[in-house]
């Protein structure tokens, strides 16, 4: 699965990211590069991005109906990641809030997705 991913980033079509806001007020960033998995574990790269390069703790994984949800803690923020496969173009990666995204939770989560991606691409050489 890792080295699928690798070949992705390689090809140049995974290494950006787009952020939305939803009708809630959420504001969230679909990352192409993190995308889940149906067999083994969900995300390797992302679960190696969290626990080993940004050192965030544990991840809480919450799974019903299909979907699976990875919730963790960076510098100090909640975060959830609905995993998406492939074919989504990406996973969606959200403060934790659930109120509308202050200007802070935004700019940590841009931030949060540039580290993602900085490691990503790292792993995928």
């Amino acid at each position: 699965m890792l080295k699928s991913i690798a070949k992705l980033f390689q090809k140049g079509k995974t290494s950006s990211a787009t952020f939305h806001t939803n009708e809630f007020g959420h504001h969230y960033a679909r990352i192409p590069a993190i995308v889940g998995s149906l067999d083994g574990d969900a995300c390797p790269l992302l679960r190696a991005i969290v626990t080993d390069d940004l050192q965030c703790g544990p991840i809480t994984e919450v799974s019903g109906e299909g979907d699976t949800w990875w919730d963790f803690t960076y510098k100090g923020t909640r975060f959830t990641c609905m995993l998406l496969v492939a074919s989504c173009h990406g996973s969606e990666l959200y403060p934790s809030s659930g109120t509308k995204s202050t200007t802070a939770e935004r700019d940590l989560l841009g931030e949060l997705v540039k580290e993602i991606i900085r490691y990503a691409d790292r792993r995928a050489v």
